[in-house]
């Protein structure tokens, strides 16, 4: 019964304090009193019971227990309202936040709707923006023709938001009806919507529509600006069109822009595709007098264009120039001067010159850059890997590129086909059929499919060897392995494909036709 009355009093007060000091003093009492012991008197018991009770204050209707044990945060306050559904502020809010996942995002929407917060433009170009960092340029465009619906027209920023994440995605074509609908709307394009567009264009490696919008903008009465210059300068490089490249970065020089670090670097990679290491080399040189710090990303553009053209010695140059120039005082990398690039040659810039070196023949020059790629700790990777291989091919060290091989079985990288091939290759230079089978049988082991031309290498070898029986074999594996590969479309398949998205309307298409 005293326990009953306890937990009444515990019950009653609704909070840890009072009510449970009471219950242990009760609960003490009745332990003692079992045993037959007695405990010394304490303030508020008296030796024939508890004191005169503390007042007790019994709601007339009794709390849960689940309510008095979390309903209150501190002794005495009342429980707070749980508010369930934010307020406009707070959902804008989380829209905008980068570290909303696409399903929180999609919850988020939900709620807007269903407050009926989506009553203003400004909402939907929030929530496409939202959509386009996310690269869902579906969801992008199904909320801007969401907008009609609710009695809302489609105004320009919403659209350019549309445009960006149709860039963001890859989806340019979606993106040049969003800019040919413009008109429909009866909306004039800025010069923000016209570098969405030739951005997306270059994204999807449509050169000659990014050419055609960059003619839109003074079309429209606008001047390109910075962005418009490197979007077209981007688009140009990823489509092989080196001499518009280099048109497009004298007509830059012509107004009062001056180019930036994105503008150097996109015409460098143009000119190295097009196999222009004279005019690479050039521009180059003439990084200081535009105010531009070359980092690492020019460093591999040149070295690029003297891979493509063989220039051996004048990549083993730059490298070494780029080597000092991203040297500190102390040895360490030295931080560019337009955003904090380190300007040291990395892996890419290594193994770019050790391709320079292999395709000039230069096959002790590789090698020693590979010890000078150590030596600056910079880790190897596969591609520098390989063209070591393929030096010690060149030199006919066979024995000395099956240790390159093996090392990179225990330490890494792992070795693909194009090592197996350069493998391959060395044992046929030096005559070593029976060491080019067991490759072939590693490769098999490793999970890797040999390509055709590992099979041509070995069957010479086996051939020069003598031995046609070998060599046959492989012959009719080297069959069932192309019969079974998927073939390429055709020819006129291919050549349709490419006519389909040609602009005729493109100045100099014609002429400039197949180049690069």
């Amino acid at each position: 019964s005293q326990n009953a009355e306890a937990q009444h009093i515990f019950l009653a007060q609704g909070c840890w304090g009072p009510g449970l000091a009471i219950a242990m003093r009760l609960r003490q009492r009745c332990n003692w009193a079992r045993i037959g012991g007695r405990r010394p008197a304490s303030p508020g018991v008296t030796a024939g019971g508890l004191a005169p009770p503390l007042p007790v204050v019994v709601p007339s209707t009794p709390a849960p227990l689940g309510v008095a044990l979390l309903g209150r945060r501190h002794f005495g306050e009342a429980p707070r309202p749980r508010t369930t559904d934010p307020d406009k502020a707070q959902l804008l809010e989380r829209i905008r936040s980068p570290a909303t996942r696409p399903r929180q995002l999609e919850e988020l929407a939900q709620a807007m709707r269903r407050n009926g917060f989506m009553n203003n433009p400004m909402e939907y170009t929030t929530l496409i923006s939202a959509w386009g960092k996310r690269r869902s340029w579906q969801r992008a465009i199904a909320t801007l023709l969401e907008m009609p619906t609710h009695g809302l027209a489609k105004d320009l920023i919403a659209t350019s938001a549309a445009i960006s994440a149709c860039e963001r995605g890859g989806a340019w074509e979606h993106a040049l009806c969003l800019f040919a609908g413009l008109s429909q709307d009866e909306l004039k394009p800025n010069l923000i919507t016209c570098n969405a567009l030739i951005s997306a264009c270059a994204k999807g490696r449509r050169w000659q529509w990014a050419l055609a919008s960059f003619a839109e903008i003074r079309r429209l009465g606008f001047e390109p600006d910075l962005v418009s210059f490197n979007a077209t300068l981007t688009a140009c490089d990823r489509g092989n069109q080196w001499r518009r490249s280099v048109s497009i970065l004298e007509e830059m020089k012509e107004t009062s822009l001056s180019p930036d670090r994105v503008t150097f670097n996109s015409t460098l990679s143009a000119l190295a595709k097009g196999s222009q290491w004279e005019q690479a080399a050039a521009l180059f040189e003439q990084a200081e007098g535009l105010g531009i710090r070359p980092d690492t990303i020019s460093t591999n553009a040149l070295l690029d264009a003297f891979r493509r053209a063989a220039r051996w010695e004048a990549a083993v140059l730059a490298l070494e120039a780029a080597r000092r120039r991203g040297a500190g005082p102390g040895g360490g990398a030295v931080a560019s001067a337009e955003g904090g690039a380190a300007a040291r040659p990395d892996v890419i810039s290594f193994s770019t010159a050790m391709g320079a070196c292999k395709n000039g023949g230069a096959w002790q020059a590789v090698l020693a850059l590979l010890h000078e790629m150590m030596y600056d700790q910079v880790k190897p990777d596969v591609i520098s890997c390989n063209t070591a291989i393929a030096a010690w091919r060149l030199g006919q060290q066979w024995q000395a590129a099956l240790l390159l091989l093996e090392d990179m079985w225990q330490q890494g990288p792992n070795p693909n086909v194009a090592s197996f091939a350069e493998a391959v290759h060395a044992c046929e230079v030096c005559h070593r059929w029976e060491t080019a089978l067991q490759l072939l049988e590693e490769m098999g082991n490793d999970g890797l499919a040999p390509s055709a031309r590992v099979y041509e290498w070995a069957i010479s070898a086996c051939e020069k060897a003598g031995s046609w029986e070998s060599a046959t074999v492989l012959m009719e594996e080297m069959r069932s392995m192309m019969s079974s590969e998927p073939q390429p479309p055709p020819p006129q398949q291919q050549q349709q494909d490419q006519q389909e998205w040609a602009d005729p309307d493109c100045p100099g298409e014609r002429e400039h036709e197949g180049e690069g």
